[in-house]
């Protein structure tokens, strides 16, 4: 529901800004079910590496979860870098997810939620919504989008995650996340 809010409002700031336009709206069932198998394997191999291993790891050997969590968000966002488009606004907002992500594991002990988190953002920006996922168009998409300028609104070519709107608009949500794992974390000392 999170991701649909973000992608929903994210395209109607795009639209009435005059960043985006919508083409076309068609339905490819194949192409649809297609990327939704290969976001599911992308997300679930990232949350194993990052968020399964890696946070897991650090948080077991005594650091700091915070620290943590910025370590393995930053390498998250660090492993995106060579990206096509790739810009300091996308990284930024890459650090936030895995950031975000991190807080939805350590929130609900399950890497489950965190690879359908991940999955759900990928496949609504890409499939659903038609911008590009991290600096990539994988398949047709139900919505079609068109640019009269690639800009700092709508993303550009990397998509989405490289918006200044994207930013404003995972800021709260990763802000909440942190205020319930906090409250977690001191109900569980």
């Amino acid at each position: 529901l999170w991701t649909v809010i973000v992608f929903t409002l994210g395209l109607i700031i795009c639209i009435l800004s005059g960043s985006a336009n919508i083409s076309a709206v068609q339905l490819h069932w194949k192409n649809l079910s297609l990327s939704l198998i290969m976001f599911i394997f992308g997300a679930f191999y990232e949350e194993i590496l990052i968020r399964g291993y890696l946070l897991t790891r650090l948080c077991r050997s005594g650091l700091n979860i915070w620290i943590s969590l910025s370590i393995t968000s930053l390498i998250f966002s660090a492993l995106h870098l060579a990206n096509p488009d790739m810009s300091i606004c996308s990284a930024v907002n890459l650090f936030l997810g895995g950031f975000f992500d991190g807080c939805i594991f350590l929130l609900t002990g399950s890497l489950w939620t965190a690879v359908i988190s991940h999955c759900a953002w990928n496949w609504l920006q890409g499939s659903i919504f038609g911008f590009n996922v991290s600096g990539g168009e994988f398949y047709q998409s139900l919505i079609t989008l068109e640019y009269p300028s690639y800009n700092l609104i709508n993303g550009g070519l990397f998509g989405f995650e490289g918006s200044i709107i994207c930013t404003i608009l995972l800021l709260p949500s990763v802000f909440v996340l942190i205020k319930l794992v906090s409250k977690n974390l001191k109900e569980n000392e």
